[in-house]
């Protein structure tokens, strides 16, 4: 019954503390950048260890001035590639 009750309690803290982030959207080839959009690109490198092989990279970034919060996935799950470009629109 105790762990019932801790887990319970363990899941209402988490839900009253996490955030909303907003998904971004990979950039295609034949994509055209519309008004008020922007394109967020760049190179994610890692160590490679045995440690970070299995689960996937995520990045996180807010807007100073509008407190948005934004998400993008950097590194697939089960990837061993080094580095890893990416690009995405920012809407």
């Amino acid at each position: 019954m105790k762990i019932l009750l801790l887990c319970i309690c363990m899941m209402l803290l988490h839900a009253a503390k996490s955030q909303t982030f907003q998904r971004l959207q990979q950039v295609l080839p034949d994509d055209t950048l519309k008004a008020g959009e922007g394109i967020i690109y760049g190179e994610f490198l890692q160590r490679l260890g045995i440690s970070g092989l299995g689960f996937p990279q995520d990045l996180r970034i807010e807007c100073l001035e509008t407190r948005q919060k934004f998400s993008f996935r950097v590194k697939d799950a089960f990837s061993i590639a080094k580095e890893q470009v990416f690009l995405y629109h920012i809407l």
